[in-house]
């Protein structure tokens, strides 16, 4: 497997992640 396509992987799963919790604790936070 290329190492650079999977790091690509990885961070673009990351920085989705990091979104999705941000946005789920605004919406906590908003309630």
């Amino acid at each position: 497997m290329n190492r650079i396509k999977l790091n690509m992987w990885k961070s673009t799963l990351f920085m989705h992640t990091n979104q999705l919790v941000s946005v789920l604790t605004r919406r906590l936070m908003c309630q």
